[in-house]
């Protein structure tokens, strides 16, 4: 493993929040997090702590597997 990219992350949170159609106002609303700093997790520009990442998987209601890794294949 090379690292965590997060730019790869919030291209996945980006997706997700679009898939929901939600502005990022608004998903940052439901993640207890702000705007600005929801902003910047979708664009790459900062790192976030587990917390924070917790936060958004509960907050858009996906698992923390996909925004890490993408679509995750299930277990048979």
């Amino acid at each position: 493993m090379d690292g965590i990219n997060y730019i790869e992350i919030g291209r996945r949170i980006r997706a997700v929040r679009k898939a929901q159609k939600l502005t990022q106002e608004e998903a940052s609303e439901k993640c207890d997090i702000t705007s600005s700093f929801y902003g910047n997790i979708e664009r790459g520009n900062k790192k976030m702590s587990v917390e924070t990442l917790a936060k958004i998987s509960i907050g858009l209601g996906v698992s923390t597997d996909r925004l890490l890794f993408g679509e995750v294949p299930e277990e048979e």
